[in-house]
């Protein structure tokens, strides 16, 4: 599975991308600026990587799973990892946007947010209250 980002102005941005030779049109829909759409096809994958908004950077992949290769494998996509020097919101968002997590700046508005992300990258920051 792998989740495509796009800022977008608006809940929704549709376009065409084209599949297996034919035009088919996929839907970016979110809230606060960024769009997300979801897929495990690889056509459809192919065809949004290969779209000229995601060769100008505008489009950005997020983590992948492959389910097809890692099935019945539990390991984490990111080694947990405690970060015991940040100690507030500001140093939180640093390590989340950088390597090798790369967690879009859009999904780091809200501490809430902040912390699942940080759930989600298997990293903790324990002096951070």
């Amino acid at each position: 599975m792998k989740t495509y980002n796009l800022s977008i102005t608006g809940s929704e941005y549709t376009f065409p991308v084209t599949v297996d030779t034919r035009q088919r049109f996929i839907s970016f829909k979110g809230a606060n600026g960024v769009g997300v759409f979801y897929t495990d096809d690889k056509d459809i994958q192919k065809g949004i990587e290969s779209c000229k908004l995601f060769t100008e950077g505008k489009i950005t992949c997020d983590q992948e799973t492959n389910e097809d290769e890692d099935a019945g494998d539990d390991t984490p996509l990111f080694e947990a990892k405690e970060f015991p020097e940040v100690t507030d919101i500001n140093g939180a968002v640093a390590v989340l946007k950088s390597e090798p997590y790369k967690v879009h700046h859009m999904k780091l508005k809200t501490p809430e947010a902040i912390r699942e992300q940080a759930a989600i990258c298997g990293v903790t920051f324990p002096n951070w209250k």
